[in-house]
């Protein structure tokens, strides 16, 4: 009990700080920071950090621990009286087979995926591609930049809160959640060349992305706790590791 309040506290602080930083990319467009004096060699450097985050992400929702093999587990019924009911149930796009995760999964021709990895895997490509076009390609943004910021921070906006979507929807949601991130970086970085903003908005990129890895922890347990049974592989390491 006591590590679970820690962790909902620790949840609740990286929201608070997730929150705040969105809303200081608010500030940056309203209060613009000066510009600082051009490096010729602050676009490629911001770039290929973005792009390695990028490809990081991708590979994790190619791979998540608990994505690469169907496992089976045993469900124990965890209700006031004695009695224990033992049953082995599959998994569907890395999520327990038992209904409570349905929303978790999409259906693509007789096959189910996780929507969120699917979503993060199609946004990671998106945002990759157009990092490549504008940090190295030199793909002009001087008519976007605005707009560009104005439309992605509905992606982080849009990826906290994820899980309260299903199936199409919350892959959609991810999607927009990595896209909306580098049109931020791409929009920002257009119109201030500040290398310490591109910093600044790097990280901020990574703290999303991981206060997004717990909120979705949060709710896997969540529905966990609320089942009638007890997953061994989903309450000890599953909720943490089929997470994305």
């Amino acid at each position: 009990m006591k590590a679970r309040t820690e962790s909902n506290l620790i949840l609740r602080f990286m929201v608070a700080c997730s929150l705040f930083g969105w809303c200081t990319v608010l500030l940056m467009m309203i209060f613009p920071p000066a510009t600082m004096q051009d490096i010729f060699w602050r676009k490629p450097l911001v770039g290929s950090v973005f792009f390695v985050i990028s490809a990081g992400g991708s590979l994790a929702a190619v791979s998540p621990r608990t994505c690469s093999a169907t496992h089976r587990t045993q469900m124990v019924e965890t209700s006031k009286s004695r009695y224990v009911q033992r049953d082995s149930v599959s998994s569907e796009g890395h999520h327990p087979n038992c209904g409570r995760f349905s929303k978790h999964t999409i259906q693509l021709r007789g096959k189910s995926y996780c929507a969120a990895c699917t979503g993060l895997l199609i946004g990671g490509a998106m945002a990759m591609s157009v990092t490549i076009l504008y940090f190295f390609l030199g793909l002009s943004a001087e008519s976007i930049g605005f707009p560009a910021v104005l439309t992605g921070l509905f992606g982080p906006a849009l990826g906290l809160v994820q899980f309260k979507f299903k199936s199409w929807i919350r892959l959609s949601a991810n999607v927009l959640f990595v896209l909306g991130s580098c049109l931020i970086l791409i929009g920002i970085d257009n119109l201030l060349h500040n290398m310490f903003v591109d910093v600044y908005l790097t990280g901020l990129v990574l703290l999303w992305i991981l206060t997004r890895v717990m909120i979705s922890q949060w709710d896997h347990c969540r529905i966990c706790l609320a089942c009638g049974f007890s997953c061994g592989t989903e309450r000890k390491v599953g909720v943490l590791a089929s997470s994305p």
